[in-house]
């Protein structure tokens, strides 16, 4: 009998996040902003399977802690040439929600504000953090950082290195965070 490796037939590997993204990068070229609020895997995996598509990505938001989630993908993306715009922790170290503010979020009751105060419940401590809510908003509107262009890459255990040469990164390095946590709070109450 015929060996049963050469009689199976082979199919490509399904790469649903890549060929998502992929597919959305393919209708809106050059639009789209990529928010990375997680370990950039599935963003290095687009980079690897369709080289083509690094110019149609616009920029992509991430937050510096989520890094060393994913060293070797963060790498990947770092080196890409890929407009980014990185979220220092030192620049978002004070950005949370006090007590005041938590009350006035969820005192209108909506489904969007029962949402958030649920969530909010689940992480079970006092003062949330508002750095990925700050991300969210810097893809539309910068307005609440300082921002300066420097050369970035990350090394094999994660760590965001500033080095020489052509700048291909936004970092953030300050963020008016009282300004930033009384709009969140109107637009949300």
């Amino acid at each position: 009998h015929p060996d049963p490796i050469f009689n199976r037939t082979t199919k490509p590997v399904e790469e649903p996040a890549a060929d998502f993204l992929h597919n959305r990068l393919q209708r809106q070229p050059g639009k789209v902003t990529l928010l990375a609020l997680g370990p950039l895997t599935n963003v290095a995996r687009l980079i690897e399977l369709r080289p083509d598509d690094v110019p149609l990505i616009r920029r992509i938001v991430l937050l510096e802690s989520n890094i060393p989630l994913d060293p070797a993908a963060a790498g990947k993306v770092f080196a890409s040439g890929v407009p980014l715009l990185v979220l220092s922790r030192d620049a978002c170290r004070d950005l949370t929600l006090d007590d005041a503010g938590v009350e006035a979020v969820f005192s209108p009751g909506t489904p969007l504000t029962r949402q958030v105060e649920a969530m909010f419940q689940m992480w079970d401590q006092a003062n949330p953090p508002l750095v990925e809510v700050l991300a969210v908003a810097l893809c539309f509107d910068e307005r609440w950082a300082t921002i300066e262009q420097k050369p970035l890459s990350v090394d094999a255990a994660g760590v965001l290195i500033a080095g020489e040469g052509e700048a291909k990164a936004r970092l953030v390095t300050s963020v008016k965070s009282k300004e930033f946590v009384n709009w969140y709070v109107r637009r949300m109450a």
